[in-house]
């Protein structure tokens, strides 16, 4: 199994600190209508658009915030393209909507799963001081036909380090991530889980060929694409 995530990663993008050695293709960037003041990141492709992370509320009088930094929380949001342009920005899936930040996503072939990060909380004690701090963890959430539901966490979570941006092998049996957990060869590096069932496995590094002593984050793995259902 060792090889086989080598086999996996036919198409994953990096976007790495340490990155050299940069093409030399030039390429057009143009910026979209659906663009805020705030963060607009990690777009994935659904149902003939795509799912993106925004600290951009659209409901009014709601607006979630990090009681560490006071800042807005992220929501996954929902595009349409078509041959008329680009619809206007929606939630995702109030279903999977919490008073935690939410995103990065990953979607199975079929858009029946998904995988996502969301924050958590764990009290930690200093001398006679109780703070609570937030943690980035991976949880996994299924479509039933009608809604998103059934979120789980994945086994590899920790209150100790964060784990977060996953991404789906095209196959289904490897799930990437980026974890700044200890051990690894810079500040944040690119691990594997091996997805047998329902289960996940321990993370593995991807190894030193990949990570480097900088942050590795934002792996993508291509992956086809088809019509899918959205709530």
């Amino acid at each position: 199994m060792a090889k086989a995530y080598l086999k996996q990663i036919l198409i994953i993008l990096l976007v790495s600190l340490g990155t050299h050695g940069v093409s030399q293709e030039s390429f057009e960037i143009t910026p979209l209508n659906f663009n805020t003041s705030g963060k607009e990141y990690s777009p994935q492709y659904y149902n003939e658009g795509i799912v993106f992370c925004s600290d951009q509320t659209l409901i009014e009088g709601l607006t979630y915030q990090d009681f560490e930094t006071g800042k807005a929380l992220t929501d996954l949001f929902f595009v349409k393209i078509d041959s008329s342009g680009l619809s206007n920005k929606a939630i995702f899936s109030l279903s999977l909507r919490s008073s935690f930040h939410e995103g990065p996503i990953t979607f199975s072939k079929d858009f029946r799963t998904a995988y996502f990060t969301r924050s958590h909380s764990v009290q930690k004690k200093l001398k006679n001081m109780v703070k609570t701090k937030n943690y980035l963890g991976v949880y996994k959430a299924t479509f039933d036909g009608t809604k998103w539901g059934n979120v789980t966490p994945c086994s590899f979570n920790s209150f100790e380090y964060n784990v977060g941006q996953p991404t789906l092998s095209s196959d289904g049996t490897l799930l990437y991530v980026v974890s700044d957990k200890p051990g690894g060869k810079g500040g944040k590096d690119i691990y594997y889980s091996i997805i047998i069932g329902d289960s996940c496995s321990e993370l593995t590094s991807v190894g030193n060929k990949i990570n480097t002593e900088y942050n590795e984050m934002f792996p993508f793995c291509l992956l086809y694409t088809s019509p899918s259902p959205r709530d």
